[in-house]
């Protein structure tokens, strides 16, 4: 019997540290924050609070981040 059934490879992204715009949803503002970017791809750094309305930035939405070309 043939196995069909495969792991997938996991590859090890790089994953950087930088400042960036988030949407905070509770105070409906733009804050700063740390984001994590892995490739294309940007999120808040997990445990960041709002400075304006102490709201976690967890669900916030990445606006833009600030990368060297």
């Amino acid at each position: 019997m043939i196995s069909t059934l495969e792991q997938p490879v996991e590859k090890k992204q790089i994953i950087q540290e930088v400042e960036g715009e988030v949407y905070c949803p509770f105070c409906t503002r733009t804050v700063n924050a740390t984001l994590l970017v892995a490739g294309k791809r940007a999120k808040s750094k997990p445990g960041q609070k709002c400075p304006r309305c102490s709201t976690s930035l967890d669900a916030g939405f990445v606006i833009g981040a600030r990368r060297a070309a």
